[in-house]
């Protein structure tokens, strides 16, 4: 596959609207504020020593804006960027009502470029295993060193492995770790492959090892402060990886 094709980013418009109007706030169910990557967060805060009070915090991928409370609600000033509009305008709605000053953007992450060391952290809230081609993924994490400040860190949650079963009804995993799924005869998408009378189109990229992960974040300029995994829960799952980084350059 290129690596520089462009993904389709109707998925996550479309899984956005789904999901609200079925009456769900995030991604995955359950209460709001009850997130996965939360108690990672909580103990890389205090790890950190961070005052939140005087901190600049981007949210990457930022979907209904957990993670982006999370930082306003403590004090923090929070940039958050995400593809969807309907998961922005929901989050700006329920950040409105508790009075949290969040900057939100709508945008496509991969074409937009972050202020200079600007932010003291960035979060990947299981934003990057969404994005499929390592170009895209390159510039990304180039941007993100570019935009952190002095002593700035980016903390990440993504996908990491293979799943015990990995292809099921209208999905297929492939030897590089990207994963496809089905497509309905009228969806149009910009990059997709056919396989056994169907037609995929890419929607992650995982892993194959932590070894692999920390081989991309450590050619991109990070240094890996801190790591931790989250086994699979059932035959489908993978792994979730929790990494603390640092620029090698500051």
């Amino acid at each position: 596959m290129d690596s520089s094709t462009p993904q389709d980013l109707d998925e996550f418009e479309n899984a956005f609207k789904k999901r609200l109007q079925e009456g769900m706030t995030k991604w995955h169910p359950g209460e709001y504020y009850d997130f996965e990557m939360r108690p990672f967060l909580d103990r890389m805060v205090a790890l950190a020593n961070l005052d939140l009070n005087s901190c600049q915090v981007l949210d990457l991928g930022c979907g209904t804006g957990q993670v982006s409370c999370y930082f306003a609600s403590r004090g923090a000033m929070v940039t958050a960027i995400d593809c969807s509009p309907s998961a922005i305008s929901f989050a700006q709605q329920l950040a409105r009502a508790r009075n949290y000053q969040i900057d939100w953007l709508v945008g496509d992450i991969r074409k937009m470029e972050l202020p200079l060391k600007n932010y003291n952290l960035v979060i990947d809230c299981r934003f990057l295993h969404c994005v499929v081609g390592f170009t895209d993924r390159s510039k990304i994490l180039a941007n993100v060193i570019a935009s952190l400040a002095t002593n700035g860190e980016f903390w990440s949650e993504t996908m990491v492995g293979v799943p015990r079963v990995s292809s099921g009804e209208g999905y297929y995993l492939d030897d590089e770790g990207i994963f496809w799924k089905a497509l309905g005869e009228d969806i149009k998408y910009t990059q997709a492959i056919e396989k056994d009378g169907k037609v995929y189109s890419p929607i992650r990229r995982i892993h194959r090892s932590i070894d692999t992960l920390n081989e991309e974040l450590e050619t991109a300029g990070f240094e890996i402060l801190y790591q931790e995994k989250e086994e699979p829960t059932d035959d489908f799952s993978v792994w979730m990886v929790k990494t603390r980084c640092k620029t090698r350059f500051q």
